[in-house]
């Protein structure tokens, strides 16, 4: 924090906000000075704080632009892709991956005539 001169700022604040205020300060007992200046330098960090990361959503974005740009100059590029990479799986292929494991059918192992120790033995 700078440890400057202070400098006088008037402006105007609806009468009920500046009762409220007051109210508060003495509650806290806390000057409206100290509680105006922590908030507008709370204000002040999250402004800088969003402008920051704007700058850096704006920098991906550009830079996508300019790759897809560079993408579409070069059609080769982007018919070697569609090529080699499936974009999706087929309908069989999602079936096949997330089905369950097929179980064996045992009703002609339950019958009378079934012989255990053939199977057991080999």
């Amino acid at each position: 924090m700078q440890t400057a001169q202070p400098v006088l700022i008037n402006f105007n604040m609806p009468a009920y906000l500046k009762e409220s205020l007051d109210d508060l300060a003495a509650f806290k007992t806390v000057s409206r000075t100290s509680i105006l200046n922590r908030l507008i330098e709370n204000y002040i960090r999250v402004e800088h704080k969003y402008i920051e990361e704007d700058g850096r959503f704006r920098d991906m974005l550009s830079k996508a632009k300019e790759k897809n740009k560079r993408m579409a100059r070069n059609s080769n590029i982007v018919k070697e892709y569609l090529n080699t990479k499936p974009i999706h799986k087929s309908i069989t292929e999602l079936d096949e991956e997330y089905s369950p494991p097929s179980i064996e059918s045992f009703s002609n192992v339950a019958s009378d005539d079934y012989n255990w120790e053939k199977d057991r033995w080999g």
